[in-house]
Order: structure tokens, then sequence, then C-alpha cells
């Protein structure tokens, strides 16, 4: 029974079938019962989603509901490639010189500050433009503090025997120490020199803190600074003793914590205990030896 009703409808869909030849479809009988069918799917026939609706609600509402998220995610991207050319314009435009860029940087001389806005505009020349001057400086004593402040960092000399330091975004506590915390991503004896000595991300160097605030700026990071300078004295050590390069010894150190697949923490606790001395006579020196 199956079979022939769906040759009713098959024989339109493959009508070159070698099986229709079959004197059973070439019968009346057959072909009324064809064309009963072919009535039967005509005026049955209805769009799937009423179909589903019909006969399997559930399924029809939870594909309703996806179709709703698609439509949401569909805007919000339609949202995010519009900001994302607008971005890409206003980049375009300040390169072309359609658009100004208006930047300022903040000027200590000494006891006094300088604000300097420079505008980049349509024209080939840069205005520069100096307010604010004779600014006083962050206070150099706790108590004359009351604002957070923020950090400095050195910038090129303006005038000659003149310093210099641009400023970014890092404050102050009450008591005008510099809050910072050592960079927990740096994991190289190269990185470390360069946050101790030269400061990472525009942030003050550890040398400089140290300089200025002393322990006070790492109450907090005591345990992490102790550590890391071992390893900053050993690169000093290495100097002294076997009158390396800072290079040569950074690289020394370096060797050691690939050979013996050491963390940075972990050679600088080897330092700190005594483990590890990173020549014959830093050992000999530091244990009193001759």
């Amino acid at each position: 029974t199956t079979f022939l009703q769906d040759a009713a409808v098959m024989m339109d869909v493959i009508p070159e079938h070698p099986i229709w030849k079959h004197e059973l479809f070439k019968t009346q009988l057959f072909l009324d019962f064809q064309s009963k069918v072919k009535s039967h799917i005509t005026t049955n026939h209805g769009p799937e989603s009423s179909i589903l609706a019909r006969f399997a609600p559930e399924v029809e509402q939870q594909l309703s509901n996806i179709n709703h998220l698609l439509r949401g995610f569909n805007e919000r991207q339609r949202q995010s490639d519009q900001a994302q050319r607008q971005l890409q314009q206003a980049f375009n435009n300040v390169i072309s010189r359609k658009q100004q860029l208006n930047l300022s940087v903040r000027l200590d001389h000494g006891n006094q500050a300088t604000e300097t806005t420079a505008t980049i505009g349509s024209s080939s020349a840069t205005n520069i433009s100096n307010t604010n001057t004779n600014i006083t400086s962050p206070p150099q004593h706790p108590s004359e503090n009351t604002h957070p402040l923020v950090n400095e960092v050195p910038a090129v000399d303006p005038t000659p025997n003149t310093t210099a330091n641009a400023t970014i975004s890092l404050p102050y506590t009450n008591e005008g120490i510099p809050v910072y915390k050592m960079n927990r991503q740096v994991a190289t004896v190269t990185d470390l020199w360069d946050e101790w000595m030269v400061g990472r991300d525009g942030f003050w160097s550890i040398e400089e803190l140290e300089s200025k605030w002393g322990t006070k700026w790492r109450r907090h990071d005591r345990k992490w600074f102790n550590i890391r300078k071992r390893i900053i004295n050993a690169v000093n050590d290495l100097q002294k003793d076997l009158g390396l390069s800072a290079s040569s010894a950074i690289s020394v150190l370096q060797g050691v914590m690939n050979a013996r697949h050491w963390s940075l923490d972990r050679l600088g606790t080897e330092l700190q205990k005594g483990a590890y001395f990173p020549s014959p006579e830093t050992k000999r020196r530091k244990l009193g030896l001759p």
C-alpha cells in the first residue's frame, strides 16, 4: 500500500524510471487512484511553519526562539560593524589630516610644571601651546598631598639643561606614594632588568621607586620584590666579579634558567637561600672565603 501511494507521486518526480512500464501503472484503477492522491496533496499542502505548529508545537516554539536570538545577534553584529567602520573612518581622517587630534602632555621643570597641548590638524604644521605654567609639582611631603597625583616617566628634554617628565595615569596614595605593583607577567631576566632599570609600559622604574620612596611603595609587595632583587644583585655581581657587561650577565643567568628549567621565581629563590651563586668568585665573597 505504501509503495503504491508513493508511486502515485514519484511517477512525476522520476518519470523515466523503468518500473513505471509495468502494466499495473497503466490500469484505469491506478490512474484513478493517482488522481485522488494528487488532489489530496494539493488540497492539504500548507506552510512548514503551520505544519510544525499543528503537529510539533514544542519544536516550533524552540525554532521561533532560536530565530529571535539570531535576529538579535545579527542586529548587534550590525551595530558593532558600524562602530568599527566609524572608528576606522576617524582614524583615516586623522592620518589624512581631515580631522584634528589633540594631545596634552604635562612637563616638570624642577619645582614647576608646564602643561603643553599639541593639536595635529589638517595643515602640515603642528600647533603647540603652553598653558597652566608655574604649576607646583607633586608635593614632596606626605602631609601636603590631599589629592591623587599621576606618575612621572622620563621624556625627551625640551630645552638644554632642563629635565622634563611626561605624565601618565598612575595614581598616588594619600601619603604621596606611587601606587605600583611589580609586573606579574615578567618571566625573563631581560624583562626584569628592564622593569628594574627603565620601567615597563610607562611606569616608574623600580630603581627610581627605591631611590625616592624607599620601602614605602612596596609595603604589600615585599616578598615578590625581595626574590627579584636577588636576581638584579646577581647581574651586578657578575659584572663586578667577572667584568661582564649587563647584557652578558643577563644572558648567563637566563642560560641557567633555561638549562635547569627554572622559572624567574625559582632562580630568585635559589639565590636567596644561597643554593646557587652566579660565579665562584661571588660564592667565595658571599661566604667570606679566601
